[in-house]
């Protein structure tokens, strides 16, 4: 985390406060040269919601302001209109690079196994 710029607390009831640093959305990958939209607001604004993170308290600007929910609502769904599924086969491996795309967050049910590893460069 320190690596990343992030900052973090420890709170009194064992969960942990991170801070990401402000970071561009639109990114050049440095390999490929493409322009990529590297954000997690929109995955922490609508997919972390439970009794410890709400998203319209714990999702905001780098200067304490509250984001657009709407707008991110929106990116979410145009995300999803953009997704590609993958049909998975027994034995099957996929490598994804998450500088270049964004991994699924869809439901699931059944038996998997997941190995992941994450690399700084």
């Amino acid at each position: 985390m320190r690596a990343a710029n992030m900052t973090w607390e420890w709170l009194n009831d064992g969960n942990l406060r991170t801070e990401t640093a402000t970071l561009p959305a639109i990114r050049t990958e440095k390999r490929t040269g493409f322009k990529t939209f590297f954000n997690s607001m929109v995955a922490a604004y609508t997919g972390w919601v439970d009794s410890r993170n709400d998203p319209k308290r714990a999702v905001v600007c780098g200067d304490g302001s509250p984001v657009n929910g709407e707008v991110l609502e929106k990116t979410s769904l145009l995300m999803d209109q953009d997704a590609v599924a993958i049909s998975w086969k027994k034995g099957d491996v996929l490598m994804i690079d998450n500088r270049l795309v964004l991994h699924s967050r869809r439901p699931f049910s059944g038996p998997r196994r997941i190995l992941a590893t994450i690399s700084p460069e």
